[in-house]
């Protein structure tokens, strides 16, 4: 048994002990969602969190949490909509924001970060490289600086189209939801 197995047992005895059972075959299909919900939740949660930081002028270890959290919320978001592997489901982009097109923008706008900034090294806005130099009569002194650009202005934009997303997967949830109630004959609640 490996490390990720025992700690993986560990954290379910609890619901075991209640009475729980993991992955019954009828609810396969609900369990496929689970992980990009919990992507969605997970990157709101963060960057809830970033909205109401107040950034450290100079203080690059304000700077380097700031930016691993921005990183983290694009990253996590984007995970939702590329191509999975098995018992994982991918959202597509053109369904869920069909009729939307202002969160189709901003999805869109979410990707290219991804792509641009977080996934692949060149040349973008958001993410800029200086070289300070000052010369005293002595010597040239010389400081480095990379400067991430956050968005803010954005960020509210970020939220909605995330909260649009969730409630896209909660419908999908709720019709597999529905279909097993019909097929099983019990209400099936979500505590």
């Amino acid at each position: 048994m490996s490390i990720a197995d025992d700690e993986f047992n560990k954290q379910v005895e609890p619901i075991i002990a209640d009475g729980y059972v993991l992955n019954p075959p009828a609810f396969e299909r609900i369990r496929y969602w689970t992980f990009v919900l919990f992507q969605l939740h997970f990157a709101i949660s963060e960057l809830e969190k970033l909205i109401n930081d107040t950034p450290q002028v100079y203080d690059v270890n304000n700077s380097y949490n700031q930016h691993a959290r921005f990183i983290a919320i694009i990253v996590t978001y984007a995970r939702c909509f590329a191509q999975a592997g098995a018992n994982i489901k991918s959202l597509n982009a053109k369904e869920l924001f069909k009729g939307e097109p202002r969160f189709k923008t901003i999805h869109d706008r979410m990707i290219e970060i991804r792509n641009g900034v977080v996934a692949h090294t060149g040349h973008h806005e958001l993410m800029r490289v200086s070289i300070a130099v000052k010369e005293t009569d002595n010597e040239f002194m010389i400081k480095h600086f990379i400067h991430p650009i956050f968005p803010k202005a954005e960020f509210a934009g970020y939220l909605a189209t995330m909260n649009h997303t969730v409630v896209g997967v909660e419908i999908a949830i709720n019709k597999q939801l529905n279909h097993l109630e019909a097929q099983l004959g019990k209400p099936i609640s979500v505590p």
